[in-house]
């Protein structure tokens, strides 16, 4: 699983279309008539500095794999054991009996069910968005690197301009 490969045009694609739906709800903060903005859209500097985007895929694979250590209850030497170990979990009943801390487990807050429910939810939900012949295991990783990637990024973006994150991540 390369993190460096960007994914296919009609993944990003939808991505796009997703994230300017979701800004149009930031409409009025973004322009409010202030004299410090509320608001800054902004890239990820990782996407334009390459020493950026190497220091926040080694952090976000850090954080990744402490959190599937806390979610999974054992340690892993690094990101490579801890694929290893998901490449092992090819069904959702086999994830949800390696889980340990079930309080760490969360793909939406408003979904209920069993995490084997859960995870085939997820799966059927973003298949379009996963490498072709994706399953469980590849959620997993994908879902603990990805979103520690995410958080990381806006913490640092954040830290850059000297402002405090909007938030609205009710999934993760």
């Amino acid at each position: 699983m390369s993190s460096n490969t960007p994914p296919p045009p009609d993944v990003q694609l939808y991505y796009l279309a997703k994230h300017a739906i979701n800004l149009m709800g930031y409409r009025d903060l973004a322009t409010a008539q202030l004299d410090a903005p509320i608001v800054v859209v902004t890239p990820f500097r990782s996407s334009v500095d390459e020493s950026e985007s190497e220091f926040l895929l080694n952090a976000s694979q850090r954080d990744g794999v402490a959190h599937a250590e806390k979610l999974f209850g054992r340690k892993f030497s690094g990101v490579e054991e801890f694929f290893e170990f998901c490449s092992t979990l090819d069904t959702p009943e086999k994830v949800a009996a390696q889980i340990t801390d079930r309080e760490r487990f969360l793909f939406d807050t408003d979904w209920t069910g069993s995490i084997e429910e859960q995870i085939s939810r997820s799966l059927d939900l973003h298949d379009h968005l996963l490498p072709e012949g994706s399953g469980p295991s590849q959620l997993m990783a994908v879902q603990s690197i990805g979103r520690m990637t995410q958080a990381t990024d806006l913490l640092l973006k954040s830290r850059y301009l000297g402002g405090t994150p909007l938030l609205d991540a009710p999934t993760s």
